[in-house]
């Protein structure tokens, strides 16, 4: 028999040469476990998983079958309480929930007349302006809605960031408790308002132009007054002229766009004088802050109440300090011929006033304030995080190349290179261009982030004059918008539709000694 190599060999009855460590090498059984642990317990990151675990994840939009719930009578309705948690932790419908809600709610607008009627216990809430976590905090003051009658007094949207979950949710309450929840009309319930300021952009980003467009087919339907216990009178703006009794309000042909003049322009956008003299003093005037309808004072809203029965005017439409404000009493009655009342505490996260709602139950008037609520923050505009960094990126990216491109130019080490004067030009010329661009880059981050914030505390509007007088000094711009922050509330947008309407004439109103055309205001939005 041949003899067999050593790699031809069985291996057994052989010794291996693995079977014992080698020498010098110890082996640690119980460190060696304590690794395997550690190593087990290593977490691995995940692409589908958030990295920021104490952020709550936004829930997914909600369908017909969890938004809507069935009532022992058989009726379909919207579930109010799930949706406010819903829109309380940033939440969405899905687009045919949320359509079929608005499209619900018209319905039940449509068989309402123009001056609705309610009964107290009520509660009286004003503007809210797409404060949505303000509102949830308002009812927390209120009472619950399941079982307390709430009025609002218009203007529901724009401003805020959440008008479309104060929209959802308050129509759910109003398709719930039809007569437990009325909502009137106000200036911001239309289709140019919403256009110039922001509810159209947000109903877009969160959903489409349809919804929107859905949206102001309900508004069209909303009713113009409300009548509380043959007390109050509770309208958005106020009265004028062609106002002068409940016939003259219960003819209007309210299914429309508000128009330009009139007895539903006046109820939407009138205004009491702002001063005590000239509310004494006068009956009525043209309102030039607002560009339409009217200012009336004491003389005029008494006639009106004497003619009506009522005891007082309860309207909404101007931002207050403490959230409300009494005019002077009734010679006769000595209530307050006026009580406005604002519901939006720190209007457009600037003004730092107090919101307040009005409660009257039991022949008792009583007015509750309420500080702001934290809010989720958004980017002006609805904004994504990329758009808003990229100059800041753009701008340290140029500042790399002009570090590198100066350091290549004056590195000591490559004087000794012969460089003609053509190429030496071409060097100078590109580190030259890579220093323009820097400083361009800075002038557009530096002016955009000083734009954002005018825009802010003057409701997404600049007048392109601004722009040339405080080009080297934005504190200046900011201090001056601040100072007009008040007085252009709510003129520069109605103007503007105006006279946009009417052909571009010249605006009314004034900064400085300049006037502004219709076309400087649409060219600075």
């Amino acid at each position: 028999m041949a003899e067999m190599s050593e790699k031809e060999m069985p291996l057994t009855g052989r010794k291996s040469k693995f079977e014992e460590p080698p020498q010098g090498l110890e082996i640690d059984k119980k460190r060696a476990l304590e690794l395997a642990q550690k190593v087990t317990k290593l977490r691995v990151t995940s692409t589908s998983e958030r990295i920021v675990t104490s952020v709550p994840p936004i829930p997914p939009p909600l369908n017909h079958k969890s938004a809507y719930k069935t009532l022992p009578d058989g009726r379909e309705v919207p579930d109010a309480e799930k949706l406010l948690v819903h829109f309380t932790l940033e939440g969405r419908l899905e687009e045919e929930t949320a359509v079929r809600i608005i499209q619900d709610v018209r319905e039940c607008f449509k068989a309402e007349p123009n001056i609705v009627n309610v009964q107290p216990p009520v509660t009286v809430c004003g503007d809210v302006h797409g404060q949505f976590f303000d509102l949830v905090k308002l009812f927390d003051i209120g009472g619950p809605p399941k079982t307390t009658t709430y009025v609002f007094l218009g203007d529901l949207v724009d401003r805020g960031c959440f008008s479309m979950e104060v929209c959802l949710y308050l129509f759910s309450l109003k398709i719930n408790r039809p007569d437990g929840c009325v909502i009137i009309r106000g200036n911001h319930e239309c289709r140019r308002m919403t256009s110039y300021f922001n509810f159209k952009d947000e109903s877009t980003y969160k959903y489409s132009e349809d919804l929107y467009n859905e949206v102001m087919k309900t508004f069209d339907c909303m009713p113009l007054c409300v009548n509380i216990g043959n007390k109050f009178l509770g309208i958005h703006g106020g009265i004028s002229p062609a106002i002068t009794s409940l016939s003259d309000i219960k003819k209007i042909d309210r299914f429309r766009e508000p128009p330009f003049s009139g007895p539903m322009c006046d109820l939407i956008w009138a205004d009491p004088f702002g001063n005590e003299e000239d509310f004494m003093s006068k009956q009525f005037e043209a309102n030039k802050v607002r560009g339409c309808s009217y200012f009336y004072g004491y003389h005029a809203v008494s006639r009106f109440l004497d003619n009506t029965g009522f005891l007082s005017i309860i309207r909404a439409h101007e931002a207050q300090e403490q959230g409300y404000k009494l005019f002077p009493a009734h010679e006769k009655t000595k209530f307050p011929t006026v009580v406005t009342i604002f519901s939006a505490p720190n209007y457009c996260d600037v003004y730092n006033n107090k919101g307040a709602i009005l409660l009257f139950q039991n022949d008792v008037f009583n007015i509750r304030q309420f500080h702001c609520s934290p809010h989720p923050f958004n980017l002006p505009d609805f904004m994504d995080v990329f758009s808003w960094s990229l100059p800041f990126v753009a701008e340290k990216v140029t500042e790399i190349l002009y570090i590198l491109t100066r350091l290549s130019s004056e590195d000591p080490e490559e004087q000794h290179v012969e460089v003609d004067e053509q190429g030496r030009a071409i060097v100078k010329n590109k580190v030259d261009s890579v220093g323009r661009f820097l400083r361009m880059y800075q002038t557009l981050r530096q002016e955009k982030e000083a734009i954002i914030q005018l825009k802010v505390i003057s409701y997404s509007f600049l007048f392109t004059s601004v722009l040339p007088f405080f080009s080297n000094s934005w504190l200046g711009a900011h201090t001056h918008m601040q100072a007009r922050c008040t007085s252009l509330m709510h003129a520069h947008i109605r103007t503007l539709c105006i006279h946009l309407a009417r052909g571009g004439y010249a605006l009314s109103d004034r900064v400085g000694n300049r006037v502004f055309s219709a076309r400087s205001f649409l060219l600075a939005c």
